[in-house]
This record gives structure tokens, C-alpha cells and sequence, in this order.
């Protein structure tokens, strides 16, 4: 009978909550435009989202790094508070086009007079010559909101969304790994998770300079002892 790898991150569950908001201008189709002209009708957007990774392994080995997100969108001009659904997450993916990390929030929600819409937000992970712009980047959400099931339909708004920093404590503390209850694999999620966000930053921001050790979680090995 094969030994299971204590190690193996395949199968396990990483879970975390998310906040973000901003304005949208309706009837705006760029982003900035929209943010501005949310800001001076007073039409504020935020969702509230859990980001649900089922299978970390395979979430680390992919190219699209792909993750659900459930949770609820707050708009008034719609209804309020609405449930979201169809919701996607993606994580440092590389747009074909241009070559930027992208990180990606997208879902679909029924406003209370039945119509349906779909909201599609990016952040650019792209180091800007002779600017720190790491922060901005990673805080900084360019959402567009579809009359429709997708991206083909008609915008309806458009603005800027924010992640505020002071809620990273709570980010952090809501990261949940399921699926099993071993010390080590939960370890070993957690850092390898961790390693996978900080290469692609530093690959983005610091071009390969190593500031700290990290490994590839494929080989990722834990020993010593805990108190």
C-alpha cells in the first residue's frame, strides 16, 4: 500500500474573505470616468465575497489559477444588498494579449426588479517604470457592470473599487485550509500559497531579486520542532 505524502496539497481546501469598494458612474463605460462621476452622484458599489480554492494543488499547477467567490454586492441604484452568483476568481493569470498579471473577480446577480447583470473587475499587476506601485496595484480594482449575462452585453456602469488596507488583519484571519486535519498539510498550504503570491511579485516588482527564501511548493519540506 502507497504512503500518502503528508505534504501534498492536492485535495485541500483554501478559503478567504474579501471586501472591496468604491463608486460606479452609470451610464459610464470607462472605469476612472466612472469612478469620478460615481464620487459626485453618490452611487457606491461593494462586494462582500468568500474566495474558495477547492483544490490548492492543482490551483498552484495551472495557468488560470481559478478559484469560486460567493457572497453578496451592495448597490442601491439595484435593490441593495443582492446574493451573487456564477462567481470566478482568478489569480495572477497573464493576459495573452499584453503580457500583465491580471487578477480577476467576476459574477453575475439579479437586481430587484429581475433584470440580471454582470460585474467583471481586474487588477493589473504591472511594475510601472521609476514607480513603487506595488500597493496600488494590489488594491486597486477597474470593475465594469454589464446590462446582461456577460461581457458581450451592454455596460451599464463603470468605476474604481478599493481594497482597504486596514482590513488586511481580517483577510488574514479568515484564511481557512479544509480538508484535512494534519498540522503539516495545513502548514505546508499556508506556505505555499504564501510563496506562490510572493514569486510572482517579486518576479513583477523585483525582477528576481530575493529579499527572503521561498520555494517552489512542489518540493516544500517542514522539519524541527513546534512549541
Amino acid at each position: 500500500m502507497k504512503k500518502s505524502d503528508p505534504y501534498s496539497l492536492d485535495g485541500l481546501v483554501l478559503r478567504f474573505q474579501e471586501t472591496m469598494g468604491g463608486h460606479v458612474g452609470i451610464d459610464e463605460p470607462e472605469p476612472l470616468a466612472g469612478s469620478v462621476r460615481g464620487q459626485r452622484e453618490n452611487t457606491p458599489l461593494r462586494f462582500d465575497v468568500e474566495i474558495r480554492i477547492e483544490d490548492l494543488g492543482r490551483f498552484l499547477r495551472v495557468a488560470d489559477h481559478a478559484a469560486q467567490l460567493s457572497g453578496t454586492v451592495t448597490f442601491e441604484p439595484l435593490g441593495g444588498r443582492i446574493p451573487i452568483r456564477d462567481g470566478a476568481f482568478n489569480l495572477f493569470t497573464v493576459d495573452p494579449g499584453t503580457g500583465i498579471r491580471r487578477m480577476t473577480y467576476a459574477f453575475r446577480f439579479t437586481a430587484a426588479d429581475g433584470r440580471l447583470f454582470f460585474l467583471h473587475g481586474h487588477k493589473e499587476i504591472h511594475d510601472d517604470p521609476g514607480a513603487l506601485d506595488v500597493v496600488p496595484d494590489m488594491t486597486t480594482l477597474f470593475t465594469t457592470l454589464y446590462r446582461g449575462p456577460d461581457e458581450r452585453s451592454p455596460v451599464y456602469a463603470a468605476g474604481v473599487l478599493t481594497f482597504d488596507l486596514k482590513g488586511t488583519p481580517a483577510l488574514v484571519a479568515s484564511m481557512k485550509v479544509e480538508g484535512t486535519n494534519s498540522l503539516l498539510r495545513k502548514t505546508a498550504a499556508y506556505t505555499a500559497f504564501a510563496s506562490f503570491a510572493y514569486g510572482a511579485l517579486r518576479d513583477e516588482y523585483l525582477h528576481g531579486v530575493r529579499l527572503l527564501y521561498d520555494t517552489r511548493y512542489e518540493n516544500l519540506a517542514l522539519s524541527g520542532r513546534m512549541r
